[in-house]
């Protein structure tokens, strides 16, 4: 298997993971108090990081964002929190792939590389503004910045996003996917995501370079 099917094949289950979780709509609010939350007993396994994350984020509600540069983490993982907090789950985790970090932004998990510099996310972007946007759609706006664009343009990366071809089905047989309105000025494209994930029906984004040199990036949220 050459490195650019594997990454994509790691783009695949990442987009599962949150797509996975879909159909069960977190509430509304505030969850900066979220990852205090004591969780007693927390087992979980997997092959795949991302995987674990997507879980950890549905089981204890709490969004999940995922930057990964390169080769995707991925290796047979089991981990076990004993009265611990949901801190201690996403710390168990993500010791489990060298060279990321876990920090708390806007009460979501950000996982990121510990050293990730000239990221498309830290881009300071001028106005964003969505109304009643799905998924695909709130891309789309991402992808037409002119922040982003010449952003792209500068580090050579072409934006070729993994689509999932499984959408939730609500029991009306309607597609079960989010929607979002948000008009901010000033704010990091990081800030902004993490806002957006934050509202009901919304679990989690991920933003992966992959392919050689890492020219690629892919962009999902769900």
């Amino acid at each position: 298997m050459n490195s650019t099917t594997a990454s994509l094949l790691g783009l695949g289950i990442i987009v599962l993971a949150f797509a996975a979780a879909a159909p069960i709509q977190k509430q509304g609010g505030s969850h900066r108090n979220g990852l205090n939350t004591k969780v007693g007993e927390y087992q979980d396994s997997g092959s795949d990081i991302a995987l674990l994350l997507g879980r950890a984020s549905d089981r204890l509600g709490i969004a999940v964002g995922l930057e990964f540069s390169g080769e995707i983490p991925s290796k047979a993982v089991s981990i076990h929190v004993s009265k611990g907090t949901a801190a201690d789950v996403f710390s168990a985790i993500v010791e489990h792939a060298p060279g990321y970090k876990w920090v708390e932004q806007d009460g979501v998990v950000d996982v990121l590389p510990e050293h990730s510099a000239e990221s498309v996310l830290d881009l300071k972007i001028d106005h964003f503004e969505v109304r009643d946007a799905m998924p695909d759609e709130i891309r789309d706006a991402i992808t037409s910045l002119p922040e982003v664009k010449a952003w792209l343009t500068q580090n050579k990366v072409v934006e070729r996003s993994f689509i999932t071809p499984i959408i939730p089905i609500n029991d009306n047989g309607k597609a079960a996917l989010p929607r979002a309105s948000i008009d901010v000025r000033g704010l990091t494209l990081r800030e902004i995501i993490n806002k957006i994930v934050r509202s009901p029906g919304f679990h989690g984004w991920s933003f992966v370079r992959y392919g050689e040199a890492n020219r690629y990036l892919s962009i999902e949220i769900g």
